[in-house]
């Protein structure tokens, strides 16, 4: 982390591999046609402390963005999320910033943040309060292509067509990824080939599944000049949701309002900042303290338990001593109980702002942690999946409505569908436990 400047540089791992590479998805399952990987959490309802709902208001009644300083009316004020909704941030709070100042920080902050962190995303299968998550192209260790969809499915990416002339005409090979792709390459072949006849192709056309044998590699390094203000961001707007006034943030105002601002935060893990943390699940948290003994307004912002940054809001604080947060789980979007320490004496929070340290090993550890949590659940939710596909075809295949019974004469075909669609993902599975993957 540089001392002065503008980017946020998780990656300066002196000498060592950066512990962000991850491969992330060892189960994707993909074909000349689709595949499935999905991940996801249990998770309990937890509760919010002092965070002011977007329906209520504080005192004073007059409110002015807290970038700006427009006075925010009915027509311009906006809903801010306290984590940013691209990465699964659920609650929003009014009376912080106008809509132009949210939308200008949405589409450059938190749209990079969300775009560097958007394989833990798809990973995670995460719940977003509107819009979806994007696919994304990734390549395998071994190099195939293939692109991961919000909905847990896999796709290869199309190839180039092969064209052989034969005795029976022109032969075209290729592959796409789903059947509307290759309804579109037949379309543009008609194009060049009038008498085509697309219906018959589109029936003659096999839909393939098979698991990746080898696991999707991407890099995770979140930073740079955007996701910093994204994070410094996060803790500003809860300090001024919770009542904290806007030009009290000294240092996270200089830092988000100047283009050269001076960073006032950096990645801490010296010491676990949650008191109680859980082993089973994932999470955003945003949390801020104020200490009028100390003078100092600290924010903490941890995403998908392993990023964790500490912020001075401000170093003149002289408000009321206060603490609020709010987490969630991203990937059923429900808010989590968490408790925090933040205190720092002045020197502390003045070096955990400044650091020079080696984090590397800390940050690795959080890593697995927190992959050790989403890989099972993955391997669960693509079991549900699949079964509920299995299921599907079966009752295609016999017939059977939405509405009707099993009968007792369809028991054995039924069992014998299910059980021929669900092997693949079973024998997958079973050899991903043994360490081997076929």
């Amino acid at each position: 982390m540089e001392s002065r400047g503008k980017s946020l540089k998780p990656t300066r791992l002196r000498g060592t591999r950066a512990p962000e590479q991850l491969l992330v998805s060892r189960m994707g399952r993909a074909g000349a046609a689709r595949g499935d990987v999905s991940l996801g959490t249990e998770s309990k309802k937890g509760m919010v402390m002092r965070v002011i709902a977007e329906d209520e208001t504080r005192s004073p009644t007059e409110f002015h963005c807290a970038l700006c300083d427009v006075l925010l009316t009915p027509e311009n004020n906006s809903r801010e999320h306290l984590v940013p909704n691209g990465i699964g941030g659920q609650k929003a709070v009014r009376n912080v910033f106008c809509k132009t100042c949210n939308n200008r920080t949405g589409s450059a902050w938190d749209a990079d943040l969300t775009k560097q962190l958007n394989p833990l995303n798809l990973l995670f299968a995460i719940k977003r309060d509107r819009g979806n998550v994007q696919a994304q192209d990734f390549t395998t260790v071994s190099g195939q292509q293939v692109r991961v969809h919000p909905e847990g499915h896999l796709t290869f990416l199309p190839q180039e067509p092969v064209c052989t002339q034969t005795e029976e005409g022109l032969r075209v090979q290729t592959r796409v990824g789903t059947m509307g792709e290759a309804k579109t390459f037949l379309s543009g072949m008609k194009r060049r080939y009038p008498k085509l006849d697309i219906e018959e192709q589109m029936r003659n056309l096999k839909m393939d599944r098979i698991y990746l044998n080898d696991p999707i590699f991407t890099q995770l390094s979140p930073g740079g000049p955007a996701a910093g203000r994204s994070f410094v961001k996060s803790a500003y707007t809860l300090a001024v949701a919770s009542g904290v006034p806007p030009k009290i943030c000294v240092e996270a105002r200089a830092y988000l309002l100047a283009e050269d601002g001076v960073p006032c935060f950096d990645y801490f893990y010296k010491r676990d900042l949650v008191t109680n943390r859980s082993q089973e699940r994932v999470f955003h948290c945003v949390a801020v303290q104020g200490d009028p003994a100390t003078g100092q307004l600290i924010g903490y912002v941890e995403l998908y338990s392993a990023w964790r940054m500490v912020i001075c809001l401000s170093s003149q604080y002289t408000g009321h001593a206060f603490e609020s947060s709010y987490a969630v789980d991203p990937s059923t979007g429900e808010e989590v109980a968490l408790s925090f320490d933040l205190k720092f004496s002045r020197e502390e929070l003045r070096a955990a702002c400044d650091s020079q340290d080696d984090y590397s090993g800390e940050l690795l550890k959080a890593l697995n942690a927190m992959m050790s949590i989403g890989y099972p659940a993955s391997l669960a939710r693509e079991r549900e999946r699949v079964l509920l596909r299995a299921v599907a075809t079966a009752m295609e295949r016999l017939g059977i409505g939405s509405g009707d019974c099993l009968q007792p004469e369809q028991v054995p075909e039924f069992s014998r569908i299910v059980s021929e669609e669900m092997t693949p993902c079973i024998l997958h599975q079973m050899s991903i436990a043994h360490g081997r993957v076929v």
